[in-house]
């Protein structure tokens, strides 16, 4: 089903000096109370998370992160989007299947056994392309948007693909780079990093391994190397 294209308003404080975007937050938004503590008056995030349960938890609960010691808390500026991300031009509701045992593994595609954890329900949710959210910042006031944190169990291409010209606009860029075939249709581990170099990005480490296998990794935006040691680019 094809959904008329609405524009989204991020309401974004006049002290506010930098955007970031945290797709994919499963149950708690580790990330964003990680860089929320850190920058609690200066950064605005943008957190974007289609899966119902991990919603309800963060609106009930706030943001924490129990590997950083952050208890659960709410901010101001922090904006949650109620959307999955996807590769389509105009927004759609599309299946989406919520994991077991493990919420943060959900995704719009259908779990394989490699996974190892069954799927406890199928839900519809919107859609919409990351071009769309994009394209409602303010580029006169905001000059980049600094750090785009993707985690989206498979879709993470997509969703890197959909940005369009926007692209351009993100300075760093963290991905999940491998899935293990856990998701029928999964992209390849090399594809995300070939597509990021024909588009000015270039690799600068890896985040995270499963069995010396690669698992999320970061890169930055060719044309703006100057700040690589000016941002804190951290990822969990």
């Amino acid at each position: 089903m094809v959904l008329k294209q609405e524009k989204i308003n991020f309401n974004i404080a006049e002290n506010i000096k930098s955007i970031r975007f945290d797709i994919g937050l499963s149950y708690c938004a580790p990330n964003s109370a990680v860089w929320l503590t850190q920058e609690p008056e200066k950064l605005h995030v943008i957190g974007v998370e289609p899966n119902p349960e991990c919603i309800n938890n963060i609106k009930q609960n706030g943001l924490y992160c129990v590997q950083k010691g952050i208890k659960p808390f709410h901010s101001k500026n922090f904006q949650l989007i109620e959307y999955a991300l996807d590769n389509v031009e105009e927004p759609q509701v599309q299946q989406f299947y919520c994991t077991a045992r493990d919420p943060g593994t959900s995704s719009l595609l259908k779990p394989t056994l490699h996974l190892g954890n069954p799927v406890k329900s199928i839900t519809e949710v919107t859609t919409t392309s990351f071009y769309n959210l994009l394209q409602s910042i303010d580029y006169n006031r905001f000059e980049y948007v600094e750090l785009v944190k993707i985690d989206t169990q498979g879709k993470d291409l997509d969703i890197i693909k959909s940005a369009g010209e926007y692209l351009d606009k993100i300075v760093f860029l963290n991905c999940e780079v491998n899935t293990f075939n856990h998701y029928e249709g999964n992209f390849k581990p090399d594809e995300i990093n070939q597509f990021l170099q024909s588009k000015n990005f270039i690799k600068l480490h890896d985040n995270s391994y499963v069995a010396n296998q690669v698992v999320d990794s970061t890169y930055i935006n060719k044309k703006f190397l100057d700040l690589k040691d000016k941002i804190d680019y951290t990822v969990l």
